[in-house]
Protein backbone atom coordinates (compact mmCIF):
# COMPACT_ATOMS: atom_id res chain seq x y z
CA UNK A 1 0.00 0.00 0.00
CA UNK A 2 1.07 3.23 -0.88
CA UNK A 3 1.75 6.23 2.08
CA UNK A 4 -1.12 8.79 -0.69
CA UNK A 5 -3.40 5.54 -0.14
CA UNK A 6 -3.45 5.94 3.56
CA UNK A 7 -2.90 9.78 4.05
CA UNK A 8 -4.69 11.31 0.67
CA UNK A 9 -8.59 12.23 1.16
CA UNK A 10 -10.65 10.29 -0.44
CA UNK A 11 -13.75 11.34 0.73
CA UNK A 12 -15.90 13.02 2.78
CA UNK A 13 -18.26 10.62 4.62
CA UNK A 14 -21.28 12.26 5.78
CA UNK A 15 -24.00 10.92 8.59
CA UNK A 16 -26.91 13.24 7.91
CA UNK A 17 -26.57 15.23 10.77
CA UNK A 18 -23.97 17.99 9.84
CA UNK A 19 -20.77 15.47 10.33
CA UNK A 20 -18.52 14.59 8.26
CA UNK A 21 -15.64 12.17 8.31
CA UNK A 22 -12.41 12.73 5.58
CA UNK A 23 -11.26 8.99 4.25
CA UNK A 24 -9.01 7.59 2.52
CA UNK A 25 -8.93 5.05 -0.70
CA UNK A 26 -9.99 2.22 1.84
CA UNK A 27 -12.79 4.25 3.65
CA UNK A 28 -10.72 4.34 6.78
CA UNK A 29 -10.39 7.63 8.36
CA UNK A 30 -7.19 9.63 7.26
CA UNK A 31 -4.35 7.50 8.52
CA UNK A 32 -5.68 4.11 9.23
CA UNK A 33 -4.53 1.32 8.01
CA UNK A 34 -6.47 -1.40 9.53
CA UNK A 35 -8.28 -3.35 7.23
CA UNK A 36 -11.67 -3.97 9.62
CA UNK A 37 -14.75 -2.26 9.19
CA UNK A 38 -14.75 1.08 11.06
CA UNK A 39 -17.63 2.39 12.76
CA UNK A 40 -16.54 6.26 12.49
CA UNK A 41 -19.14 7.62 15.76
CA UNK A 42 -16.06 5.08 17.57
CA UNK A 43 -13.87 7.83 17.04
CA UNK A 44 -13.29 11.53 17.41
CA UNK A 45 -12.56 12.06 13.65
CA UNK A 46 -16.11 13.59 12.39
CA UNK A 47 -15.91 17.53 11.44
CA UNK A 48 -19.19 19.76 11.20
CA UNK A 49 -17.97 22.12 8.37
CA UNK A 50 -19.55 25.55 7.98
CA UNK A 51 -21.78 26.31 5.40
CA UNK A 52 -21.04 23.49 3.28
CA UNK A 53 -23.68 24.21 0.46
CA UNK A 54 -23.81 22.80 -2.58
CA UNK A 55 -21.97 25.18 -4.22
CA UNK A 56 -19.23 24.62 -2.22
CA UNK A 57 -19.77 20.82 -2.52
CA UNK A 58 -19.77 20.73 -6.31
CA UNK A 59 -16.13 22.85 -6.01
CA UNK A 60 -14.61 20.06 -4.31
CA UNK A 61 -15.99 16.93 -5.80
CA UNK A 62 -14.22 15.10 -8.37
CA UNK A 63 -16.72 16.02 -11.37
CA UNK A 64 -17.99 19.30 -10.50
CA UNK A 65 -21.42 17.48 -9.43
CA UNK A 66 -21.11 17.47 -5.64
CA UNK A 67 -21.57 13.78 -4.83
CA UNK A 68 -24.77 13.95 -2.67
CA UNK A 69 -25.57 14.49 1.05
CA UNK A 70 -23.51 11.90 2.47
CA UNK A 71 -20.51 11.15 0.10
CA UNK A 72 -18.70 13.53 -1.41
CA UNK A 73 -15.42 12.41 -3.68
CA UNK A 74 -12.23 14.02 -4.44
CA UNK A 75 -10.75 11.89 -6.64
CA UNK A 76 -11.74 8.64 -8.36
CA UNK A 77 -9.39 6.11 -10.14
CA UNK A 78 -10.36 8.09 -13.69
CA UNK A 79 -8.44 11.45 -12.44
CA UNK A 80 -6.20 10.11 -9.77
CA UNK A 81 -3.54 12.44 -8.57
CA UNK A 82 -0.95 9.93 -8.82
CA UNK A 83 -1.45 9.37 -12.55
CA UNK A 84 -0.91 13.07 -13.94
CA UNK A 85 0.83 16.45 -13.04
CA UNK A 86 -2.95 18.27 -14.48
CA UNK A 87 -4.69 15.70 -12.22
CA UNK A 88 -2.57 16.44 -9.00
CA UNK A 89 -2.64 20.21 -9.36
CA UNK A 90 -6.57 19.60 -9.73
CA UNK A 91 -7.10 17.68 -6.34
CA UNK A 92 -4.86 20.28 -5.14
CA UNK A 93 -7.01 23.04 -5.70
CA UNK A 94 -10.32 20.75 -4.45
CA UNK A 95 -7.74 20.03 -1.21
CA UNK A 96 -7.54 24.22 -1.14
CA UNK A 97 -10.73 25.13 -0.85
CA UNK A 98 -11.17 21.96 2.00
CA UNK A 99 -8.50 23.40 3.77
CA UNK A 100 -9.39 26.92 3.99
CA UNK A 101 -13.41 25.99 5.55
CA UNK A 102 -14.13 26.70 8.60
CA UNK A 103 -14.90 23.81 11.04
CA UNK A 104 -16.78 23.83 14.01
Amino acid sequence: MNFFRTIGIYALIGDNSGNWVAVNRNYKPIGFTSTSLENYADYPISHRFSRLTKSFREAISWDGKGGNDTTIYLYTSYNHPLKSPENMASYLKRLELLFLRKVA
